[in-house]
């Protein structure tokens, strides 16, 4: 695993809405347990009209938990993979199987990727 070059989780997001330049805003924030307080992260506009920015501000905050678990799936995967090469390599059905998996992994990987701005 590479090392971690963003702010290390757990993201928080904030409950309320704040205002600011005369839009809402959902903020994301880690806390700072040494400075005892909150860093930001990202604002993300909210539109009280339609509800519109507060799913961003949901997906945004998990971020580092979905990127700690496509990593473990992916590891976990490829393990997979190498041993069912090795146990099955003449079965048709299985290099089937192989094949997709192995599409996953590669998309899984480049989603990784573009996570840690290698891509």
């Amino acid at each position: 695993m590479s090392e971690i070059k963003h702010t290390p989780g757990p993201w928080d997001r904030s409950g309320s809405r704040i205002k600011m330049n005369g839009l809402q805003w959902h903020r994301i924030f880690k806390y700072s347990p040494d400075t005892k307080k909150d860093v930001n992260i990202a604002c993300v506009i909210y539109d009280a009209d339609t509800g519109d920015g507060f799913a961003d501000a949901c997906l945004i905050a998990a971020a580092p938990e979905l990127l700690d678990e496509l990593k473990q799936a992916v590891y976990a995967m490829g393990l997979m993979a190498d041993i069912l090469r090795r146990l099955v390599a003449d079965d048709k059905r299985c290099a089937t199987f192989l094949a997709g998996l192995d599409m996953t992994l590669s998309s899984a990987n480049a989603a990784i990727n573009k996570a840690e701005g290698r891509s």
